[in-house]
């Protein structure tokens, strides 16, 4: 009996590391500015050069960031940017499964300034709308001739009228 117990144990605490076991690796780590604050909203960018695949992400109000599910191995080249701050680029970069230290960057000011941002654009007809005059509402077949029958007959209703609705 003891030994059908030990096994049914031994066979228990296997499967439970077996299963436990990581496939994947972490990149996580913080971004703060030359005064030693976060810098939120940091873009963070790790590209995996023997295949090409990119990932990203962006830092929390704290500075902190975390990219999961990267392949083991390496190298990596990691960019971190944000406006107004020199992008700072770690190359050959080995991640390793269950052990991977947090990256923390400290981003230096940029000298170049931003001088102006001149935006123009031009308006286009979509097409998206049309008019509709009394002889569509008279020729139209609904029940009650009204302007709520016409909008339930666009594609883009959502038969409610005036797009009067609560999504519930």
């Amino acid at each position: 009996m003891r030994k059908i117990t030990a096994i049914v144990l031994l066979v228990f605490f296997v499967n439970q590391i077996i299963t436990a076991q990581e496939t994947t690796a972490t990149l996580s780590g913080s971004v703060l500015d030359s005064k030693s604050i976060p810098v939120a909203s940091a873009t963070v960018t790790v590209k995996h050069e023997p295949t090409g695949y990119v990932s990203a992400t962006q830092t929390n109000t704290k500075g902190l960031f975390v990219i999961p599910n990267l392949k083991p191995g390496g190298p990596y080249t990691i960019r971190i940017t944000y406006v107004g701050l020199k992008e700072e680029k770690m190359e050959n970069v080995n991640l390793s499964l269950g052990n991977n230290p947090d990256i923390n960057v400290s981003l230096q000011p940029d000298e170049k300034n931003i001088q102006e941002v001149t935006v123009t654009g031009t308006k286009r007809n979509a097409g998206n709308g049309f008019n509709v005059g009394r002889a569509q509402i008279n020729t139209l077949p609904t029940l009650s001739r009204s302007l709520g029958d016409i909008t339930r007959l666009t594609p883009q209703s959502n038969n409610n009228p005036f797009a009067v609705s609560n999504f519930r």
